[in-house]
């Protein structure tokens, strides 16, 4: 752990002096706009990341895990129309992803009555992300296309992870055995669309800072804070409001990003001001700690009450969570064209039974977005 958090800080160090160098700036397209694919990503969600912790045990959100490609060339074909030169189009994420849900008791081949169903996803999906630094207003939307109910894909995974762990499954985390009675087992399509408003808070050092046109690169301590809405329709359908914020090293104007974003807010519009230049000029290194809270007001979750295909268990309507509350906490660190997070997330019980309980997992996330390499 210290030979890691040595390595940190060193690369660190040589990426503030490199971003010292020199401002480059960009107001021409690059060739980031040429290309498909500008960027790569990895995702890990695991539940016994916490469970290291003391924080939780094998159990509801139990893994997750995927990969994404980064296009800001399919942003500016979707929304190539806009003039505003505060306006910036960010990378379109297009993700793979699966996740898997188990409920408490992983020995038992028959449904576990009272416990969540077993559950797993295969997911692909598009994100498409607007920033406007004029109204401070992030906006981000997500279509995503799944099948539930594979077999042989979470309960493999999950299996393999708990085989080398389990002393022969004489101790947890148990072999699960009851993947079986997964909701749509076999196999249903699913669906959801997600929008989502990010709106900052603190925007009176950003708007300074931009009028000058003068970067700051001290290594102070800064605060950032936001607020989102949102909704969702599908798959799981609710509405949600939160607040999150960011604390450490940051560029200002990435004030959106606490989300494992890499931000480059490139515009092809030529001005001479200051601002457009401020906006213009390539992102600095960061290293912050970033936070937050989200309430959802569920009206459907079909990792819990199933869709259309029979299926063996699945809770009952009134057993749902209406109320969710979850929260994230993260060490982020963004090296130039790198963005690494770990985190650590909770959540509260999403159905309402004699079971229910609060459940924790963290994860690891690491992003490489290459189109800032471009920059003259």
């Amino acid at each position: 752990m210290k030979l890691i958090t040595y390595l940190i800080l060193l690369l660190f160090s040589v990426g503030l002096l490199e971003s010292e160098e020199k401002d480059e700036s960009i107001n021409e397209k690059g060739n980031f706009e040429k290309v498909w694919i500008n960027g790569v990503g990895t995702f890990v969600d695991q539940d016994l990341i916490a469970a290291i912790f003391k924080l939780n045990r094998d159990q509801n959100y139990t893994h997750g895990q995927g990969m994404q490609l980064f296009s800001s060339r399919l942003t500016n074909e979707i929304y190539k129309n806009d003039d505003d030169k505060f306006i910036f189009n960010l990378p379109s994420k297009i993700s793979i992803k699966v996740a898997g849900f188990t409920p408490d008791e992983l020995r038992d081949t028959l449904p576990v009555v009272g416990d969540r169903p077993y559950f797993s996803a295969l997911w692909l999906g598009l994100d498409l992300q607007r920033v406007d630094q004029n109204k401070f207003k992030h906006t981000n939307r997500s279509f995503y296309f799944g099948i539930m109910g594979i077999r042989n894909v979470a309960d493999k995974i999950q299996s393999s992870i708990h085989n080398g762990m389990n002393n022969n499954n004489t101790e947890e985390p148990y072999d699960p055995v009851g993947w079986h009675n997964q909701i749509s087992n076999g196999g249903e399509p699913t669906a959801y669309y997600q929008y989502k408003i990010t709106k900052l808070i603190t925007t009176k050092s950003l708007s300074k800072e931009s009028l000058t046109g003068n970067i700051s690169r001290s290594n102070r301590w800064r605060n950032q804070f936001t607020y989102n809405l949102g909704y969702s329709i599908g798959y799981v359908t609710n509405a949600n409001i939160g607040i999150s914020g960011r604390s450490g090293i940051i560029d200002l104007r990435n004030w959106y990003s606490g989300n494992s974003w890499i931000s480059s807010n490139i515009s092809s519009k030529k001005n001479n001001n200051n601002k457009n230049r401020y906006f213009n000029t390539s992102r600095i290194n960061e290293l912050y700690f970033s936070y937050g809270l989200n309430a959802s007001f569920t009206t459907w979750n079909s990792a819990l009450l199933g869709q259309f295909k029979e299926t063996s268990y699945a809770l009952q309507y009134d057993e749902l969570g209406f109320l969710v509350i979850d929260g994230r906490a993260a060490l982020e660190f963004v090296l130039r064209d790198i963005n690494f997070t770990f985190y650590m997330g909770f959540k509260t019980p999403e159905f309402w039974t004699n079971n229910s309980r609060i459940h924790s997992w963290g994860g690891i996330t690491l992003n490489w977005q290459w189109f800032n390499r471009n920059a003259k």
